[in-house]
């Protein structure tokens, strides 16, 4: 008689391959997003105070 209950063969969950490489796609992912808001928050910076360089240079 067998007394051991039955193995299943495969769990419903992730691997620990798959959560690394997707914490690693969201990873590049925010770094991405970050320099592309960083470059345009300097752009506008650099738009600012060329307008107010020419507005001291016509007052």
């Amino acid at each position: 008689m067998n007394t051991h209950p039955p193995h299943k063969t495969r769990s419903g969950g992730f691997t620990l391959l798959e959560v690394v490489m997707a914490i690693l796609l969201l990873t590049i992912l925010i770094g991405m997003v970050f320099s592309t808001s960083r470059a345009s928050l300097m752009l506008g910076a650099n738009v600012v105070k060329t307008q107010n360089e020419e507005m001291l240079h016509q007052a």
